[in-house]
C-alpha cells in the first residue's frame, strides 16, 4: 500500500537533503512563528513543515495534486486530524512490542506475530474510517488512498490474516518437512502450514503416533536445546517472511503519518491566522510564464505576532524580471519582501498562501541576501562577508531561481556599493534570474531605472506629507531621500516625553545629513 498524498509517485523522504540556504531562508524572511504555527509545539510536525517548506516543487501536476489534498483538509479537517491520531497512537502504542523481538528465529516469529496482531486492529480502524470518509474527500489523491485502504483491507482479507496469524503461534507445535544432508544431518527445512487448533479436550487424550518419534526427556537439556535449534532453522524462512509483514505495515503508517504531519500543520497555521482574521487563498501557479499577481499580500509571521492589523499589498508583476524596491525608511519594504518570500515558498509547497488572491511563476530555488548586523565573530570585514555570501549565491543560483535582496551591499559607500551591485543584478537579470531588491542605495535605484526595460517595476513604499507611513507599497520612481528625518523626530519626540530635561538633540542639519536612499 501507498500513502501518496505529497507526490503522486513515491513517498516523502524520511532524511532529506535540504537547501544550502536553508538556515538563512528561515532567518531572512523570519519563518520561525510560521513553523511553530504549523507544529503547535510538536516537534515531529516542526521537522516535516520544515522540510516540505524548504523544499519548492516545480512540477505543476505535483503541486495540483496537494492543492486539491489541501482544500479536502480545509473542508473536512476533523477526518484528516482523526486519521493522523490513528497513526500517532499506533506508532506510540506499538514501539514497545517492535522493541521486545529477539535474535532467533523463534522469537522473531513470535515478537512479529504479536505486533501484526496489534496492528490488525488498526488495520480495521483505518478500513472503518475509509469507509465513513471516502465520500466527503473528493481529491484524487485522497480517492486513491481511501479505495486502496477499502480494497486492500476487504473483511474477508483481514479474517484470512487474522486467521493465519493464529495458527502461526505454533501452540500445538509445529512440523517440518527435510531430507538427510551431509552427516544424516536434516537439511531443507521446510515449515507444513499449521493445521487447525486442536481442542484442549483433544489435547489431553493420547494421541496415536505414526511413523517413527521419539522423546526428549524432561531432564534432557542437551537434546531440548538441539531441538530449539532444529526448530530455529526451520523457521528461518517463516521469521523473515513474517518480519518483513510486521515491518511493511509499520513502514506504511510510518509514511502516513508523516505524509499527514504536513497537512495537519497547514490545518493548525490556517487556524491561527483565522482568528487574525488574515485572508489566504490557493495560489494559481504557472511554469510558463513569468508572473507575480497578488491582492492584500501580507507577511504571515507579523499576523501571527501582531494583534493589531497589517496592512496588506497588492503587486502586479506580470512579465517582470526585475522589481526594485525603494522608499522611506520604516516604511515596510522588508516586510514587503517577506511576505513575497513566505508567499512564494507556501505556494511552492503546495500551501495556501497569505493572500487574498495571488498568481505567480515557480522557481527551482529561492535565495535571500539580507543585510546582516555586526558581529564580534566576524572572521572579516562586512563587505567581504557580503560579498562572500553573494558568491555562494553565484554559484548555486540558475536561470530558474529566484532572489530576493534587502538592502545588500550597504557596508561600503554609495558609489562602490551601488557599482557592485548594479553588476551583479544586471548580470543575473540578464541570465534569466528573478530579482526583487530593497535598496536605499539611489544611484543603484537610479542606474537601474535608467536603463530599464518596460517589464521592471519600481516601488515605492508610501508616505504621507505629514510623514506618516502607510506601509504601502506602490509604484514609484526612485527619490534621494528616505525622510529619515521623519524617524528622527518621532524618536526625539518619545524621548523628550518619557524623559524631560534632557540634553537637546543634535540639529536639524545632523539629522537630515542621511545617506541619499531610495
Amino acid at each position: 500500500m501507498k500513502v501518496h498524498l505529497l507526490f503522486t509517485d513515491h513517498d516523502l523522504e524520511a532524511e532529506p537533503t535540504l537547501p544550502a540556504q536553508a538556515d538563512d531562508l528561515i532567518d531572512d524572511l523570519q519563518l520561525a512563528p510560521v513553523l511553530d504555527a504549523m507544529a503547535t509545539g510538536d516537534r515531529f510536525l516542526h521537522d516535516v513543515a520544515r522540510q516540505v517548506l524548504l523544499q519548492p516543487v516545480t512540477d505543476l501536476h505535483q503541486l495540483t495534486h496537494r492543492q486539491d489534498i489541501l482544500r479536502d483538509c480545509l473542508q473536512e479537517p476533523d477526518a484528516v486530524r482523526e486519521l493522523y491520531d490513528l497513526a500517532v497512537a499506533t506508532l506510540t502504542d506499538d514501539r514497545p512490542r517492535f522493541l521486545r523481538w529477539g535474535r532467533t528465529p523463534s522469537s522473531i516469529v513470535s515478537g512479529a506475530i504479536r505486533l501484526l496482531e496489534f496492528h490488525l486492529e488498526m488495520l480495521h480502524q483505518l478500513r472503518d474510517w475509509a469507509e465513513r470518509h471516502a465520500p466527503d474527500l473528493a481529491s484524487a489523491g485522497w480517492t486513491t488512498l481511501c479505495r486502496t485502504l477499502q480494497e486492500d483491507l476487504a473483511p474477508a482479507y483481514l479474517d484470512t490474516v487474522d486467521d493465519y496469524l493464529r495458527r502461526l503461534r505454533l501452540g500445538d507445535g509445529v512440523t517440518f518437512g527435510a531430507r538427510l544432508g551431509r552427516g544424516l544431518k536434516p537439511a531443507g527445512l521446510v515449515l507444513h502450514e499449521p493445521g487447525a487448533r486442536v481442542s484442549w479436550v483433544t489435547q489431553l487424550l493420547p494421541r496415536s503416533r505414526k511413523g517413527l518419534s521419539f522423546a526428549i526427556a524432561p531432564r534432557d537439556e542437551a537434546g531440548a536445546r538441539a531441538l530449539g535449534e532444529l526448530r530455529d532453522r526451520g523457521l528461518e524462512a517463516t521469521a523473515d517472511a513474517v518480519g518483513q509483514a510486521a515491518e511493511h505495515v509499520r513502514s506504511f503508517v510510518t509514511v502516513l503519518r508523516r505524509e499527514l504531519a504536513f497537512y495537519i500543520g497547514c490545518l493548525n497555521l490556517h487556524d491561527r491566522l483565522a482568528a487574525h482574521d488574515a485572508p489566504v487563498c490557493i495560489p494559481q501557479l504557472s511554469d510558463g510564464q513569468v508572473t507575480f499577481t497578488a491582492r492584500q499580500l501580507y507577511d504571515p509571521a507579523l499576523r501571527l505576532q501582531t494583534d493589531g492589523s497589517v496592512v496588506g499589498n497588492d503587486l502586479d508583476a506580470d512579465h517582470t524580471r526585475l522589481i526594485v524596491i525603494t522608499g522611506a525608511n520604516q516604511g515596510g519594504k522588508s516586510t514587503f519582501l517577506r511576505s513575497l518570500g513566505a508567499a512564494q515558498l507556501m505556494a511552492q509547497c503546495g500551501m495556501f498562501a497569505p493572500a487574498r488572491e495571488m498568481r505567480a511563476d515557480v522557481h527551482d530555488q529561492l535565495f535571500t541576501h539580507f543585510n546582516r548586523e555586526e558581529d564580534a565573530r566576524m572572521q572579516q570585514g562586512k563587505l567581504d562577508e557580503e560579498l562572500a555570501r553573494l558568491g555562494q549565491i553565484t554559484e548555486q543560483i540558475s536561470p530558474d531561481s529566484m532572489l530576493l535582496l534587502n538592502e545588500s551591499l550597504a557596508s561600503t559607500n554609495e558609489r562602490e556599493g551601488s557599482q557592485i551591485a548594479y553588476g551583479i543584478v544586471r548580470a543575473l537579470v540578464d541570465r534569466g534570474v528573478k530579482i526583487v531588491y530593497v535598496t536605499h542605495l539611489f544611484e543603484l535605484a537610479q542606474n537601474l531605472h535608467d536603463d530599464s526595460v518596460d517589464t521592471d517595476l519600481f516601488l515605492r513604499a508610501e508616505r504621507k506629507p505629514d510623514g506618516e507611513r502607510t506601509h504601502r507599497i506602490h509604484p514609484g520612481e526612485p527619490q534621494p531621500t528616505s525622510h529619515g528625518q521623519d524617524v528622527y523626530r518621532a524618536v526625539i519626540e518619545q524621548r523628550d516625553t518619557e524623559t524631560p530635561g534632557t540634553e537637546p538633540p543634535p540639529s536639524r542639519a545632523e539629522a537630515e545629513n542621511e545617506r541619499p536612499c531610495g
